[in-house]
């Protein structure tokens, strides 16, 4: 179990919320510009490591916009950076603040590192939250990432409300009835749960199951149509792996934005 701490004093994280809030007027602002949201990772980062990677798929000219926000709490100077298959670094945003904005375009196709590391903490905290939202500019207007959003959102003060930490939260598109995996890192906590929402305008209903390191399912819920809700241990923790399915789609929709989010205690 990690959590974040001061040299002064040993504490569990405050609410994520503050960051989402952030989060969702750059959502707002890039949706306004004819931007769409391909990926949102939500997170806790940590001095003196590498920083959180995620992985973006991408297309030789493909042009793209990484926008970062930290934990205002905790990180002075969060930073960006972009590595090819080989570890190579082609981009990084080194602004000393908190909230990077990083414009790439991809030199060929392939699968690109993107990080997010903290550069400078506040004072003498370990870690914070992050959020990172990717973006690629299009000619029309997108179709918005809010309603899912809102309800990712509600999932996190459900799991607060319970006296779960959120640990991190994962934007997906499904296409019916096609599983997808999202891998995240979970530690030894004693007890965890895990949601998934999808857009109530073209889900009706969503399937989500966890899976430990060893690919066995430890839970699996099907019954709550918009939403999916898992509890889990962990044990001695690793990389888990949260299944997400459109099983009923609306009328004459075949994808769907969705996301999951994990919490422990």
């Amino acid at each position: 179990m990690i959590l974040f701490t001061s040299l002064a004093m040993a504490q569990e994280v405050n609410s994520l919320l503050p960051i989402l809030e952030e989060q969702a007027v750059v959502i707002d602002l890039l949706e306004e510009q004819n931007f769409i949201i391909t990926d949102v990772s939500v997170g806790m980062v940590f001095d003196g490591t590498e920083g959180h990677s995620v992985p973006v798929e991408l297309f030789q000219g493909e042009t793209v916009v990484f926008v970062g926000v930290g934990d205002a709490l905790r990180i002075a100077d969060l930073d960006i950076y972009v590595f090819d298959s080989r570890g190579t670094m082609l981009a990084n945003e080194g602004e000393a603040d908190a909230a990077p904005v990083l414009e790439f375009t991809a030199p060929s196709d392939g699968v690109y590192d993107v990080r997010v590391a903290i550069a400078e903490p506040i004072q003498d905290w370990n870690g914070g939250f992050f959020a990172l939202t990717t973006a690629v500019p299009i000619a029309y207007a997108p179709i918005t990432v809010m309603p899912t959003f809102d309800l990712f959102v509600f999932a996190v003060e459900t799991m607060e409300s319970s006296g779960m930490q959120v640990i991190h939260g994962e934007f997906e598109v499904l296409m019916k009835k096609e599983p997808k995996p999202v891998p995240i890192y979970v530690a030894d906590w004693s007890a965890c749960m895990a949601i998934a929402v999808a857009d109530p305008n073209r889900n009706k209903k969503l399937h989500l199951s966890v899976h430990d390191p060893y690919g066995s399912m430890l839970a699996m819920d099907k019954r709550n149509g918009e939403l999916g809700m898992v509890f889990f241990q962990p044990g001695p923790g690793g990389l888990f792996e949260f299944r997400m399915n459109a099983r009923k789609m609306r009328r004459f929709k075949s994808d769907t934005h969705a996301m999951v989010v994990v919490g422990c205690m």
